[in-house]
């Protein structure tokens, strides 16, 4: 099984220390631009995947977003256990009582 590259693996074929290497990809206001040219053409020849699993845990912070929805609680909830909040058609105030009219409340 062939292993994935490495960071080494960047910093060696691009003649640069592996320092320079994560400066270049994270921070490349640090690097001479030829400096950071020579790197990504080397993380592009050897298809150096960036790790995002590994910034996150570096940094963190993982950029994720949680959103909380709060409802009135007369939608309907399917789960496992099949439908547990009532028919999406019961109640005289549904705004699509025709289209339902073949189900059963």
């Amino acid at each position: 099984m062939l292993q994935r590259p490495t960071i080494e693996d960047v910093a060696c074929l691009a003649g640069v220390s592996t320092v320079t290497v994560s400066r270049a990809l994270h921070k490349p206001g640090k690097v001479s631009s030829d400096t950071a040219t020579r790197v990504h053409a080397a993380v592009r020849d050897i298809g150096h995947p960036l790790n995002t699993a590994a910034q996150t845990l570096r940094q963190r912070r993982s950029n994720a977003l949680l959103v909380v929805v709060r409802t009135s609680g007369n939608i309907p909830r399917q789960g496992a256990g099949g439908d547990r909040g009532g028919s999406p058609c019961s109640g005289p105030d549904h705004p699509d009582r025709r289209l339902c009219a073949g189900r059963k409340p």
